[in-house]
């Protein structure tokens, strides 16, 4: 038995001898071709340890590192693409400015058509409930009409009047001017102009001190409610209202006047 195993064993061994040297080559090549991550080198090791910076890879980066400055040259002067000004530009299209520069143009802002008109219709309202009061004075009769209308005022009287006062106004006047006023004031004026007027002409009579209890009666009224009459036209006016004091002069209704030419 002995015999025939030793013959055995060295029969295989001439075989294995008498194979062609390219197949161990191929098997030798086989070998090499094995994956890198099963066979690693005391200098793979090393290199692993380092961060993988092997002679390879530090001359990769020393090229890259060339054509990154040449690069640089090229591209100097013009716009930059990088990563970063790309993240930049794009985090600034996503989040526009709070604060935009001075050359950035505001547009102006339009007027709230709704509230001005509220606003305005509030003031126009309480100067309404004023006139009212006035009128319900009881001697407010003496400045109702116009003087040129009075029955109880004389022709002879009446061109006098005429030719003293330069602006007749009354309380009919004003009454269908409330609607019209586009500013507080403008009615204030017109209410004024009455008394003064009246004073003017008359000078100390009994019809006077009755014009100057009326005047210190709306007086009283004015100041009771100038107040909330001014907050509703300022806040108008900051909501864009703008007072039509051109077209004012022709639409308001003026005191009648004689015809002294006939």
């Amino acid at each position: 038995l002995f015999d025939t195993a030793w013959r055995t064993a060295k029969e295989r061994i001439n075989r294995d001898s008498e194979k062609a040297p390219s197949e161990r080559t191929a098997r030798s090549g086989t070998r090499r071709r094995a994956p890198s991550s099963t066979v690693s080198s005391p200098q793979s090791r090393r290199s692993s340890k380092r961060g993988g910076r092997t002679q390879a890879t530090r001359s990769t980066k020393k090229t890259a590192a060339g054509g990154n400055k040449g690069g640089r040259k090229a591209s100097e002067g013009g716009p930059v693409t990088s990563g970063a000004a790309s993240s930049s530009s794009s985090s600034s299209s996503a989040f526009p400015t709070l604060f935009p520069s001075d050359s950035t143009p505001v547009a102006a802002k339009p007027a709230d058509i709704t509230e001005v008109t509220r606003l305005t219709a509030n003031w126009h309202r309480t100067i309404r409930v004023i006139y009212r009061a006035v009128k319900n004075h009881s001697d407010a009769y003496v400045l109702e009409s116009p003087v040129v209308e009075h029955p109880a005022v004389s022709m002879e009287e009446k061109v006098k009047y005429q030719k003293t006062i330069k602006r007749p106004m009354d309380l009919r006047t004003v009454e269908e001017n409330l609607e019209l006023f586009p500013r507080p004031i403008d009615f204030h004026n017109d209410m004024m102009l009455i008394f003064s007027n009246c004073e003017e002409f008359n000078g100390e009579k009994p019809i006077t001190e009755m014009a100057r209890a009326i005047e210190r009666h709306y007086l009283k009224q004015w100041a009771y409610s100038e107040k909330d009459v001014m907050e509703s036209y300022n806040a108008a006016l900051a909501l864009g209202y703008e007072p039509l004091l051109d077209l004012w002069e022709e639409w308001r209704h003026e005191s009648p006047v004689l015809d002294l030419e006939t």
